[in-house]
């Protein structure tokens, strides 16, 4: 998925990024302590000079939500 505004931006050590993309791998692209999760969304983000931040969040598959299944 690709972002075209400039609405969601995250700052590290004074350096402004601006969420560009995302993508998912499944399984997981890294490991925690050498567990492969189900799946990793890594949320690209680029600065005005070109510098890049990624965040990755990993998915640990659980028991369906009764909410969101019905």
């Amino acid at each position: 998925i690709e972002w075209e505004n400039e609405d969601s931006k995250i700052q590290i050590n004074g350096t402004t990024y601006i969420l560009k993309q995302c993508h998912w791998h499944s399984p997981s692209e890294h490991t925690v302590s050498g567990i492969r999760f189900a799946a990793e969304l890594h949320l690209v983000h680029q600065s005005r000079c070109n510098k890049i931040a990624v965040l990755g969040l990993l998915y640990k598959l659980g028991k369906p939500d009764r909410f969101l299944t019905s």
